[in-house]
């Protein structure tokens, strides 16, 4: 409750001021010139009258003080909301249109309060798309009812694809102080991201569920196996070593999720040091010379001479290089090529790095979404239909982190090339990660 000393400025004491000076003005023409009689009563009349403007003025004031109080209440919660909120009259001039409504729609308050948006006025303005489908839902491209009929609130799921939203819009009607409907008010929450984690979570589920059950499945009959009466010696050293191969399998899909989780999570860890990245590479080619003589692969280094240095997580990089270049090999046509190539960008505190086959290939569809989890190219599924998925994913968060950025080149039928740049200067490392300092 505010004050009288709050409410003596206010403009609705105005008429009070003015009163009082004019009594003033009146008391000194009556003292000079009205006889006593009159003066007494005039006196009395203008003080009367001078207590009811008052007593009038101050209601008026705390009346209006406590309004612009709610409503400076309720401005605030409205706009600290982090759901969208729009309110418009019968005609559909908009009444409120909060912070999180310009984000949403990506225009400012001021371009709409006040403003009549009938069908007619939504459809001539392209950018007013998203708000007439959200203030008209039966012009949204997918709607979903989620209340059910006479409910007070009617609640629906609109869905765009380009670019891809989900929205609950909430719709209330606005009842006036006499109790009849004075407008709507919806409330629009971003559900999209939501919406993105249960799917990514579902998608985890199916990919995990199925990617495990593979090796599961041959270490279950292996064990199967080897107990059975009468086996052989030779026949228990071929069952171990497909049991062997399928552990393999299985621990590096479940270091894979694990690895995955820590990205999201924030949790991964970088720890850099200054690395001469050309014999580094040298070891990893080495390293998948097996893998390639299994494929009747060949795989080639193309290296510049001296020394390279840079600043890298020796353990991250060596899963980005190992990634590579086995699917370059997995992926890869009969007597086909690997050629890893690695050289100092000119003028810039870059090397570039790139790893290229004569595979498959990718098709146009397809290559932008390489490096998306859980996603695999229809041309490499036939060559080979297990694969989490997860690899590439992967591998673009470690380049990232390292303040670089990978790109996909490829024909399909005719090879791909995965080219990636890191930084030769630690300070051009993401901050939160350089702060890790530089390993021993």
């Amino acid at each position: 409750m505010a004050s009288f000393a709050q409410y003596k400025k206010m403009p609705e004491m105005r008429v009070f001021w003015i009163f009082i000076a004019l009594l003033f003005l009146s008391l000194a023409v009556t003292l000079v010139y009205v006889p006593v009689f009159w003066k007494a009563v005039s006196i009395v009349i203008f003080l009367a009258a001078a207590a009811v403007i008052f007593v009038g003025s101050v209601k008026t004031a705390r009346a209006n003080f406590e309004t612009k109080l709610e409503k400076g209440l309720l401005d605030t919660t409205i706009g600290s909301l982090q759901d969208a909120v729009i309110a418009f009259d019968e005609q559909y001039a908009i009444l409120i249109f909060n912070k999180s409504a310009e984000q949403l729609f990506g225009f400012k308050a001021a371009d709409v309060l006040g403003k009549k948006f009938d069908l007619a006025t939504l459809q001539k303005e392209p950018r007013y798309a998203l708000l007439s489908q959200i203030l008209y839902p039966s012009l949204a491209p997918m709607m979903v009812e989620r209340s059910e009929p006479g409910e007070g609130l009617h609640v629906v799921d609109i869905t765009f694809e380009n670019p891809y939203l989900e929205l609950r819009v909430v719709t209330v009607p606005m009842v006036g102080a006499d109790g009849s409907e004075a407008g709507t008010i919806k409330v629009v929450r971003d559900m999209t991201r939501q919406t993105q984690l249960l799917k990514s979570k579902n998608e985890f589920i199916t990919v995990a569920s199925h990617q495990l059950r593979t090796p599961l499945t041959a270490i279950n009959w292996v064990f199967q196996e080897v107990i059975r009466v009468g086996i052989t010696d030779a026949e228990r050293s071929d069952l171990l070593k497909t049991g062997a191969a399928a552990t393999s399998k299985l621990s590096k899909i479940v270091n894979d999720f694990l690895d995955i989780a820590k990205i999201e999570e924030g949790k991964f860890g970088y720890q850099y040091q200054e690395t001469d990245i050309i014999p580094f590479i040298q070891r990893a080619v080495e390293a998948a010379q097996l893998l390639a003589k299994q494929y009747h692969i060949s795989v080639f280094f193309e290296k510049p001479k001296g020394e390279l240095k840079v600043p890298i997580d020796v353990q991250k990089i060596g899963i980005v290089l190992s990634n590579l270049i086995d699917n370059a090999i997995k992926y890869n046509v009969e007597s086909g090529s690997v050629t890893v190539r690695i050289h100092p960008i000119e003028g810039k505190q870059y090397v570039e790095i790139s790893v290229e086959d004569t595979g498959v290939g990718v098709s146009p569809e397809d290559i932008n979404k390489l490096f998306t989890k859980f996603f695999r190219a229809e041309s490499t599924m036939k060559l080979a239909t297990e694969g989490s998925g997860l690899g590439l994913y992967l591998v673009k968060n470690i380049i990232e982190q390292h303040g670089g950025k990978i790109r996909a080149e490829s024909t399909l039928g005719r090879g791909t090339k995965i080219v990636f740049v890191l930084p030769t200067d630690i300070t051009l490392v993401p901050k939160q990660e350089a702060q890790a300092g530089m390993g021993a």
